[in-house]
């Protein structure tokens, strides 16, 4: 399974043959989760980077027992709870399968070591990063938009392919309305004009 990593590494970076197959003989541990199985939940120090080989991924926190979506994982995408990553404590968050899934990890010890020894990887990491910053203030920005169908609209203009991958009642949280509100407003917007 790690030919899709080493696939995605040539796709997605610089690195030459020689560095992607030192990438894949460190993040080459598997794991596999039934549906609705937890990744990770609240409380736990997750300081493992994902691949998502295959399934989809919901990443949650609860505020007064509701479920809030914070965002997602999909195929051949990187998964990781970035604040259990980056400091090294307890997690706010749950990351729960939708479906039957696959995913490789690496530990943050062996990640930082590889982008010690492999320039093109911290460049790559650096871009990653820097797109997961400007993602966060794009989703932001939705969310202050008072009309909710400007919401869904410009959540298809970045990424239609989410609303066939991930069920609707997760796309409703994440946009912050309710899953009926969502389903009206989904039947009525014409996605041709998008």
């Amino acid at each position: 399974m790690s030919n899709l990593l080493a696939q995605w590494l040539q796709t997605h970076t610089t690195l030459q043959a020689q560095e992607v197959g030192k990438v894949c003989s460190k993040w080459n541990n598997e794991i596999a989760l039934k549906r609705h199985e937890f990744l990770s939940q609240r409380g736990n120090v997750n300081t493992k980077l994902y691949f998502v080989l295959q399934g989809t991924f919901h990443i949650y926190t609860l505020q007064d027992a509701e479920e809030v979506s914070i965002g997602f994982g999909y195929p051949q995408t990187i998964l990781l709870d970035v604040p259990a990553f980056v400091h090294q404590q307890p997690t706010e968050f749950y990351i729960q399968a939708i479906k039957k899934s696959t995913l490789l990890w690496i530990g943050k010890a062996d990640f930082q070591q590889l982008l010690q020894e492999i320039p093109a990887l911290s460049m790559f990491w650096i871009s990653a990063l820097e797109q997961a910053v400007v993602s966060q203030i794009t989703r932001q920005v939705d969310l202050l938009l008072p009309k909710p169908e400007d919401r869904i609209t410009r959540l298809w203009k970045r990424n239609a392919s989410i609303f066939q991958t991930i069920p609707h009642k997760y796309l409703a949280s994440y946009l912050r309305m309710q899953p009926e509100t969502f389903s009206r407003l989904l039947k009525n917007i014409d996605f041709s004009q998008v």
